[in-house]
């Protein structure tokens, strides 16, 4: 439910989306014209992509991406471990 919610806040849309049952889901919204654009917009599959982040200033306030260099369909296996000497995520 709440990636809908997100999903709604994201297109500017207000509203509820709640349970209605074991597989169901009610939503409504206030001032909605193309209800079939939203029902594209909330049930579209998420896409991962994955890109190389530079610091566009000296303090890291603000960030370029490159494009695409790997997206979720590229993967066969995934995991996150922690360096055992920074305990940084890797």
């Amino acid at each position: 439910m709440e990636i809908i919610r997100r999903r709604l806040r994201a297109f500017g849309l207000e509203g509820t989306a709640t349970t209605a049952g074991g597989d169901q889901i009610t939503i409504e919204l206030r001032d909605v014209s193309d209800a079939e654009l939203v029902k594209r917009l909330i049930g579209q599959t998420a896409r991962l992509e994955f890109k190389e982040r530079t610091c566009s200033d000296p303090l890291c306030q603000e960030f370029t991406d490159s494009d695409t260099l790997l997206i979720g369909d590229d993967l066969v296996d995934a995991f996150a471990s922690t360096d055992q000497t920074t305990s940084q995520w890797t």
